[in-house]
């Protein structure tokens, strides 16, 4: 039994497509140009004293220390592992803010 029916109809197709198209555009054209601000946020004392960051406790020990702090005493001191704490180091030498005593002991820069 032949079939005489054209499936890829051209004109169904391209309509199809059409609609498609706007129906899944639609959210974007319906609020285009009506962005809501950006909520302003707000932070509590509590979380404004606890905005405390990995490299504050490592400068905080070594700026505690006079003769320098080596990495094992940081690592005792913070709790973080080794590359954590060589990180950090390895940052703050560079921003200027420590400086190398001896190799591997560290004292904050005044």
């Amino acid at each position: 039994m032949p079939n005489n029916r054209n499936v890829y109809d051209k004109g169904k197709v391209i309509a199809g497509l059409l609609i498609f198209g706007a129906l899944i555009t639609f959210p974007f054209w319906y609020n285009l140009g009506k962005a809501a601000p950006a909520p302003e946020l707000i932070l509590t004392e509590k979380a404004k004293a606890a905005k405390v960051t990995a490299t504050d406790q490592v400068l905080r020990v070594i700026d505690r220390s006079k003769k320098g702090v080596d990495t094992a005493t940081l690592m005792k001191k913070t709790g973080f592992n080794q590359k954590k704490v060589m990180n950090i180091l390895q940052r703050t030498f560079k921003q200027g803010k420590i400086k190398r005593v001896e190799k591997g002991s560290y004292v904050g820069v005044k």
